[in-house]
Order: structure tokens, then sequence, then C-alpha cells
């Protein structure tokens, strides 16, 4: 079950989670006194192009498994807490392993098919069977959920008999965009949407380090999955999704096709000005066939110094713990990002004098990311908060497909000693220990190279 992280405290999640884990097709709820039908959950599937930085061709999917408005716990929340997805295509996976993750070993959905997959037509996932070694592009924390297929699998005890899983989500977060990017460069993002479009606190500030929301969560869940280097075939896609309980286990599925192989055009690299005062302002041109969009901008605090150590930024934000806006955009212009929009009401983007005054010694402004994303989809209006109570909102666009556009990365910042604000773009891979890719790991992952920073909401 999708738990609203707006309404609830972490005891919360962890009693609902040690309850419901196991989602069953004749499980009690909370109270006791309702049976949920999981065989009636409600299972969507979109697919459509993505055009990556305007040079790599992806896969766009996009999906939801939510609850019926009878017969479940709560309309509109994910389907269950523990699921196992396969997703068929019709075109070739690529031809390069991925690797496990340092959450899931058995995951390799961030770097690239398993090896059982290479060129072959399928994404599989690993049973939930303890101490399996089995290779999968999901693995064993994948999982379809409320938006967006997403590693909160839980983790921990299973009972296969009965179905049961007890513990907490691999991740309290979703997997970066785009997938399959072995890379890693700078153009990748966690996919969290933060203010002004994401206001979870009702306050117009990011709830990243929040202690009224689980540790970890950094806003509210995009629900983008992109595959890099996947070609959007023309033909038919089918998504599974098998649910173990305790009556036996419980298959659904979803198809969708791609009728045009025509990417969207590329989305141009925003313009960054009105740098200062802990805010700025985002000039973007939307392409042709773009319906709605974001200009997404994460701002991962001051670079390391020379003793490959990160200083404090003024809002908080880091490496390990970036944060996050999300501006949305119907039409070319230029959209101020507020001044106070970071945690706490802190600058949004930190300058170099705010670290500097933070850290007592020279400290450069925070480096951040601005990147156009463009849909020709209502993404904005599938995402939570907007569609709670819905089983099943409308996910696929006009054409009758679901197509993502997203630019390069505006990479900016203000050196301290005062060094002159700018931004830069390019295709450069990450240098290991230089910017990790998302943000906070879960109870379950220990890694200092986490690549992911949210928990479904």
């Amino acid at each position: 079950m999708m738990i609203r992280m707006h309404e609830i405290k972490r005891p919360l999640v962890v009693t609902l989670m040690l309850v419901l884990a196991g989602c069953s097709a004749n499980g009690a709820s909370p109270k006791g006194v309702t049976t949920a039908n999981v065989s009636a959950n409600v299972l969507q599937l979109g697919v459509g192009t993505a055009n990556l930085y305007g040079t790599i061709t992806g896969l766009n999917v996009v999906a939801t498994y939510r609850q019926p408005t009878s017969g479940g716990f709560k309309a509109g929340d994910s389907g269950t807490l523990l699921n196992s997805p396969k997703l068929d295509v019709p075109g070739q996976l690529p031809g390069t392993p991925g690797s496990g993750s340092g959450y899931d070993a058995t995951s390799t959905a961030l770097t690239g098919p398993a090896t059982a997959e290479l060129n072959g037509h399928s994404m599989n996932a690993t049973s939930q069977v303890p101490n399996s070694t089995n290779l999968t592009t999901f693995g064993q924390s994948g999982g379809v959920f409320g938006i967006g297929i997403e590693p909160y699998n839980a983790y921990g005890s299973y009972d296969a008999p009965t179905g049961t899983s007890i513990g907490a989500p691999f991740q309290v977060s979703p997997y970066p965009v785009p997938l399959y990017d072995p890379a890693g460069d700078q153009n990748s993002f966690p996919a969290w949407g933060g203010p002004p479009a994401f206001d979870i606190a009702g306050n117009g500030e990011s709830i990243q380090g929040s202690g009224n929301y689980p540790a970890g969560t950094a806003g509210s869940e995009l629900g983008i999955d992109v595959f890099a280097g996947v070609p959007p075939a023309a033909g038919p896609y089918q998504l599974t999704v098998v649910v173990p309980a305790n009556t036996g286990r419980v298959t659904q599925t979803a198809t969708a096709a791609i009728g045009s192989t025509t990417p969207l055009a590329a989305f141009s690299t925003p313009i960054v000005g009105g740098y200062g005062g802990g805010g700025i302002t985002i000039t973007a041109a939307v392409p042709g066939g773009v319906t709605e969009g974001y200009l997404q901008v994460t701002d991962f605090g001051p670079p390391l110094n020379s003793s490959s150590r990160q200083p404090a930024s003024c809002n908080g934000s880091g490496l390990g713990a970036p944060v996050s806006y999300t501006i949305r955009v119907l039409h070319s212009g230029s959209y101020p990002l507020g001044t106070a929009r970071g945690p706490g009401g802190a600058p949004s983007i930190c300058t170099a004098a705010d670290n500097t005054t933070v850290n007592g010694s020279p400290t450069p402004g925070d480096v951040f990311n601005v990147q156009g994303i463009g849909f020709d989809y209502p993404q904005f209006e599938m995402t939570y908060p907007h569609s709670l109570g819905n089983p099943a909102p409308a996910i696929t666009g006009s054409a009758g497909q679901d197509d993502i556009t997203i630019s390069l990365a505006a990479i900016c910042n203000e050196p301290a000693s005062g060094g002159t604000f700018g931004c830069t773009t390019g295709l450069t891979p990450v240098v290991p220990g230089s910017k990790a890719r998302h943000g906070k790991p879960s109870a379950h992952n220990t890694s200092s190279t986490t690549r992911h920073s949210v928990i479904n909401l």
C-alpha cells in the first residue's frame, strides 16, 4: 500500500509495512476489519520514446499499480508493498551487462541488463527467496507501485508458504533518471519532485532533512522510468506483475504499444540567470510536441575541497543528499525559483558568500544542475498528490504513447574568492567520489557510493 508521506510520521510507516508488506488476496487491513482483494488492483502501462540530451535515444516506461475503488484498503494507493515485475519489449535490450547495486546485489537496473537478459526482449525480477544470487534488471528490490517501477519492495524475512515479507523497503528513493546508464554522467538526476510544483509541506519549502518525514525523503516521486540505450521499437509491450499471496500468487498484466518511433525534439539546455540572494531565474524554450514539462533543479552543495571533503552548504544540501526543486512549465519563457525554497526556508541556492559564512572560510557556492524535461502526456496530473484516490489516472497522451525529452544539464556554481558565476554543459563522466549521483541510502544501503536519494508519495 502506498503511504502518503505528507500525512504520517515514520513510526506509522513502519507499523503499516509490518502489517501490509505481504498484502495478500484476503489479508486483513490494519484495523482487522477489511478484506483487500489484490486481484482487483489496477495495473496500467504506457510506453514511448525518450530523447536524452539530443544525442541518446531510449525507452520511456510509465506504470501505475493501484488499489481499486472498492475491494482494497484505500483507493488509488499503491497496490502492494511487494511484487515482482517483468517487462517484455519488442526491441532488443543492450548487449553490455550491468552490475548489482549497493542496496540490492541482484538488481542491475542502474547500469544495464543482467547477463542472462543481454540482447533479449525481457527485463525480469529475482525471486524473493533469501540469499538468491540470480541477477536480473529489477532484482528483489524492484516493483510496480502507485506511480512508477521503483526499488520499494519490502526487505526482510520471507515466508514462502504464506507469502509474507516483513521489513523496510530496499530504498526509500526512486530510481535515478536514466536507468541502464553505465557511464554515470552529470546529466543523471534523482527523480524527486520539489517545490514549487510539488509543495508537500504546504509552505513552499523543500522537505529534505525534515523530521516530519521518513529519513531520506526529499520530495514527491516523479514516477519517471527511462531506460537509456533501449530502442523504442514499434509494437506491443507487456508488463506483468506477480504478487505473492497466502492463497497463491496473483498475476496481472497490462499492455501498451509504440506507434511512432520518432522522438520529441531535443530540449535545449535552459539558460540560468538572476543568480544571487538565494534564487535564480531560468529561461527555457519548450520544444514542439511537448504538452507540459518541468524545469528540474538539483542542488548538490559546494564542490569537494582539496582534501576531497565536501564543505557544508547553507541549506544542508550535499552529494549524498541533494535538494531538488521543480517548476512546471506549459510554454517557453522565463521562470523564477524563489530565494527561500530550501529546507526550513533556507536559500534555494547557496552563494559563495552564504557558504563562506557557514564554514568560516572561503567556500564556493553550491553546484546545481538545471534541466528541462518535456512530456507529451499528462505526467504532472498522474503524480501524487494530484491523483490521490484515483485507481487509474490518465497516463497516455493524445498520440497514444508516452514520449519524453530531457535536456543536457546546465551545471552551475560560483567559485569562492570573488569568482564569476557560470554554467557549463556536457556528457563528462562523473569522477568517482566527486559527485554522488543520487542522495541518501536507505537503512539497507550502507554503500558510500549510493546512486539514489524518496518514498512513494
